[in-house]
């Protein structure tokens, strides 16, 4: 029975040992993106639907999040593109607050062209988890290329029938370092009980640091008291931060 007990407590120990081994071999900044991305850590696991505010809308709380200049970035925005804020519930580093805003400013001025639209879309945000880039480094075969998605997103809902959705979920594959989005793909499908069949199509496009996914179809839903359709065309611009 001792000896039972003397061999659990050595487990345990080595097993303790060994995640202690894993945490030191992380690098310094590693370690910072652990504490700096609690949020992303803590919901890996989590799939929350990604849904968009409409045109000129910027929650309040965000003034809490952003300094004076990138709020204002992110109103200019608002007035062309559909945005979903969520990322900024995430504590982000200087690296990635650099890229997240330097894309927003791309996207401003390649709006200009485009003045007569009402809409030219929604924007949304994909920060690669810590956990998968630690592993990635502890990993050195499988270091070449990083996994990734972004989704559900909601590309088209129908109000006033139940729930009745198109959602996406969108893969890449980028190389190590996340400088470069290799490949990317789409799966688009309907969704809600009220949803009753979806015929459409869609496109991904790899722009720089971006990926564009374009969508349309007809949306069949039942209002419990007969079937409607409803047809829409997004293009949903999502950006890949390391």
């Amino acid at each position: 029975m001792k000896k039972t007990k003397i061999k659990v407590a050595i487990f345990m120990i080595m097993a303790v040992m060994s995640g202690i081994i894993m945490v030191l071999g992380c690098t310094q900044d590693e370690m910072a993106d652990l504490n700096s991305n609690k949020y992303d850590i803590w919901n890996l696991e989590e799939k929350v639907d990604t849904e968009f505010m409409p045109l000129n809308s910027v929650p309040e709380w965000i003034k809490d999040k952003v300094t004076e200049k990138e709020y204002e970035a992110w109103v200019r925005l608002s007035s062309r593109y559909e945005i979903d804020y969520s990322v900024l519930s995430l504590e982000l580093t200087e690296s990635q607050k650099k890229d997240l805003y330097q894309y927003i400013d791309s996207l401003w001025i390649q709006s200009q062209d485009s003045v007569g639209q009402s809409s030219l879309g929604y924007f949304t945000v994909a920060v690669q988890s810590v956990f998968k880039r630690i592993e990635t480094l502890q990993n050195p075969e499988a270091g070449k290329e990083i996994h990734g998605e972004k989704g559900p997103i909601v590309i088209h809902k129908v109000n006033g029938a139940g729930e009745a959705f198109v959602k996406a979920m969108v893969s890449y594959t980028a190389n190590a370092g996340l400088t470069e989005i290799l490949s990317a793909s789409v799966r688009v499908y309907k969704d809600g009980p009220a949803a009753i069949d979806f015929n459409g199509s869609s496109s991904v496009n790899i722009e720089g640091r971006g990926v564009v996914v374009n969508c349309g179809g007809t949306l069949v839903y039942t209002t419990g008291r007969g079937n409607l359709s409803s047809d829409f065309n997004k293009s949903v611009r999502v950006l890949i931060l390391p």
